[in-house]
């Protein structure tokens, strides 16, 4: 193997040890990191496995306020709705009576024979007149001609037939007004016409909770402490580690979503025994980036709220095994900064989020190190040939804008705008080799830039010189 000088920082993202859960803390790692950010460290807790005292609580359910007010508007609108369907109901019936009654007058006056046999029908109208309420009879005989207009002081209200049997208190004034019996029969007809069919219409208040916008708790929850329990847990041991002396191999043990802490009173518990435990009012919290991690060869525990512990400071098991592997084979690991890079004869080729090149290394592909090295040399050759050949096609397109191009000038932008495609299509070649989409990876902004300002400048002649 040629002398190759490779450095390396190692940086990976909290998710990615989620799924690992294994990782590698060092102190030269740590402080050169806090040298180059001059930030503070994480704080660190350890914890010491010890049984917590938690406090039992009674859940106590009471309907609010806004509850109770619309269960009464309930209830209130209940008993609108049942009045108001029995009035239509009602209605309806009265409906219903007056026109039988309509129907039987009418057969009376319409059907021939002796009144004796007629008579049936002025019967069955007088028995349904009798069942109705004062005020439907007050609608039924209303304007009905009484005393002076038929016969003397005879007063026809409430009065279709009568007789020994039936209605028999107007037995003597029915037999009187026999004569004018059409005329009065017929005004009772009439007041029936008048009495339309009834339709059941009701609505909910407009001022009913139901139409507000704003919803309503329908509950209010307290809690009544109701003895204490012991369970399994953690003692968080203070002040804090010291960061920088954490070192070696440590995995985690537990995720934000598998554990509280009360760090106020030095108490961890992990969720799988806390089912019928109020988080709350213990003060028992989720630490959205928390986790507890165990060190792989001493066992201790430790606790920190703060991901950059993985994040920034750690080395994943993955990546520790990728640097003893380059140690292996006679490379030089070193950290620089906030990226991951391999130096050789002093090209940067960055590997920090550049799965492709780590894969290779996984798959002890050592040979795509030297052939991404070539590809940067080959790809920087054709930048320093593209930069002239830039400013040429860039004054050709100024002149003919300008319309200042000759039929020389014309040739030579033809000729040198061809040397531009084939350099396009070689920087084609070359970031294919790369096989990966990101070149910051493996070239600076400037060389990316060029290349880039080079197919600007070819893809502006094709278009003028229709190439």
């Amino acid at each position: 193997m040629k002398n190759t000088f490779l450095i390396l920082i190692s940086f990976i993202s909290f998710n990615s040890f989620a799924q690992e859960k294994e990782f590698t803390l060092s102190k030269e790692h740590s402080l050169e990191l806090q040298k180059s950010y001059g930030i503070s460290f994480p704080d660190v807790f350890k914890l010491l496995p010890k049984e917590i005292n938690l406090q039992k609580f009674d859940k106590i359910k009471t309907k609010t306020k806004e509850y109770i007010q619309e269960l009464k508007e309930n209830e209130t609108i209940k008993a609108d709705s049942i009045n108001a369907r029995k009035e239509y109901l009602n209605s309806l019936k009265t409906y219903e009576t007056f026109s039988d009654i309509e129907e039987n007058i009418k057969n009376f006056l319409n059907s021939k024979g002796r009144f004796k046999e007629r008579k049936k029908h002025l019967i069955t109208a007088q028995l349904l007149s009798d069942s109705l309420d004062s005020h439907s009879k007050s609608l039924l005989y209303k304007s009905v001609p009484s005393n002076n207009v038929y016969h003397g002081d005879i007063n026809l209200e409430n009065v279709i037939y009568a007789d020994e049997n039936i209605n028999s208190s107007f037995k003597s004034k029915f037999k009187k007004i026999r004569f004018v019996l059409k005329q009065h029969l017929s005004s009772i007809i009439k007041n029936t016409n008048n009495i339309k069919k009834p339709r059941f219409i009701w609505q909910r208040p407009y001022n009913y909770s139901r139409y507000r916008n704003k919803s309503i708790e329908k509950y209010n929850y307290s809690f009544v402490a109701n003895g204490e329990i012991n369970i399994a847990g953690y003692k968080v041991l203070k002040p804090e580690v010291l960061f920088s002396e954490l070192i070696g191999d440590f995995k985690i043990l537990y995720n934000k979503n598998d554990f509280v802490g009360d760090l106020e009173n030095n108490k961890m518990a992990l969720n799988s025994v806390l089912e019928g435990i109020d988080l709350k009012n213990n003060k028992l919290e989720e630490f959205y980036n928390g986790y507890i991690f165990q060190n792989l060869y001493t066992k201790e525990v430790y606790f920190s709220k703060d991901k950059s512990v993985i994040e920034n400071y750690s080395i994943s098991t993955d990546l520790k095994n990728i640097y003893e592997s380059l140690k292996k084979r006679g490379y030089i690991t070193k950290q620089i900064e906030s990226n991951t890079y391999i130096i050789i004869s002093n090209k940067k080729i960055r590997i920090s989020e550049n799965e492709v090149l780590l894969e290779k290394i996984r798959l002890n592909d050592y040979g795509y190190i030297e052939k991404v090295s070539k590809s940067i040399d080959e790809f920087n050759q054709k930048v320093k040939l593209s930069k002239p050949l830039i400013i040429k096609l860039n004054n050709h397109i100024r002149a003919y804008r300008s319309k200042l191009i000759t039929a020389e000038r014309l040739k030579s932008w033809k000729t040198e705008n061809k040397k531009g495609k084939l350099l396009v299509n070689q920087f084609k070649k070359i970031i294919e080799a790369f096989e990966v989409d990101y070149l910051h990876h493996y070239l600076s902004s400037e060389s990316i830039q060029t290349k880039t300002d080079l197919q600007n400048s070819v893809l502006a002649s094709d278009l003028i010189l229709g190439m």
